[in-house]
């Protein structure tokens, strides 16, 4: 997923390309119906996945253009994300 945001994300004064990578397991109960061929799991099972949780800055005027490479670039149905908006954003 870093590729797909490399091009909108991490800029903090002079540097570029600036992210937080953390290593985790994610949890989840499979869907009721059949999950796409590269998801985890069994129908109506949970599961443990090893992911990595990434957090980047990505501009507000980038944001729309992020999230179509994200969702593009994605292996599962909805990517997982959050959006907190940075009171020192550009400063």
């Amino acid at each position: 997923m870093l590729e797909a945001l490399s091009g909108f994300s991490g800029i903090i004064g002079n540097y570029a390309d600036c992210f937080i990578q953390l290593a985790g397991d994610r949890h989840v109960q499979s869907p009721r119906r059949e999950p796409i061929p590269l998801s985890a799991g069994v129908v109506g099972s949970r599961e443990s996945v090893q992911e990595n949780r990434v957090e980047v800055l990505i501009r507000k005027d980038d944001l729309a253009a992020a999230l179509n490479a994200l969702f593009k670039a994605h292996p599962y149905e909805e990517p997982p994300s959050t959006f907190t908006r940075s009171s020192t954003a550009g400063r």
